[in-house]
């Protein structure tokens, strides 16, 4: 839920004439009811470059009007505050410090593990339509803007802080969990089944 002082300091950061056309509050994560697991890989999740700069799994994302309009005109997607944080160059959006919003994380590895399929198949899905986009002349001839993380991404936390690398262990499990579990989704061409999480929807 967004605070009246929330929702003033998203609509300044779009108002103060420095090209922004995006904004989304800072997340807090509730770790404390989490298995040891699920708070060892959002140790490593929240300190990722593409989490901290990107504007998805935040619940709300402020725009201008130009900002709507590049919104209105992305294709129907799973991964669609995803696919709206991409659309956005780094200077063009912009995650305000000074607005919270509180996600619940899913308190079991199960649950992780079906928010993380979830995230594969929809990347995967956001991933085809680029490249679709890109092939009927759409969208540039570079590559497409990702959210993916590479391991040169975890190597620098690891160098940073060495105390990661077990929680980077289980990150990296976590991901191939995913993967594979996402593989017969894709496979199909199914980017509508949700796999929901539900230990984040208990009180």
């Amino acid at each position: 839920m967004l605070r009246a002082a929330d929702v003033r300091a998203l609509e300044a950061a779009l108002a103060d004439g420095q090209g922004v056309l995006a904004a989304a509050p800072a997340r807090d994560l509730p770790l404390a009811g989490c298995t040891w697991a699920v708070r060892a890989y959002y140790r490593v999740w929240q300190l990722l470059p593409a989490v901290r700069e990107g504007l998805f799994g935040r619940g709300v994302i402020a725009v201008t009007e130009r900002g709507h309009a590049r919104i209105a005109a992305l294709p129907p997607v799973m991964a669609d505050d995803l696919a709206a944080s991409l659309a956005f160059a780094p200077a063009e959006r912009r995650v305000v410090e000074e607005a919270r919003v509180v996600v619940s994380p899913p308190r079991t590895w199960g649950d992780l593990l079906r928010r993380r399929i979830r995230a594969a198949t929809s990347s995967a899905e956001l991933e085809r339509v680029q490249a679709a986009a890109r092939g009927a002349g759409e969208g540039g001839g570079g590559a497409a803007p990702s959210a993916r993380t590479g391991t040169a991404d975890l190597r620098a936390l690891v160098r940073a802080r060495p105390g990661l690398l077990p929680s980077v262990g289980v990150f990296l499990v976590a991901a191939a969990a995913a993967r594979r579990g996402a593989r017969r989704a894709i496979r199909a061409g199914d980017f509508s089944t949700w796999l929901r999480d539900e230990s984040s929807r208990t009180g």
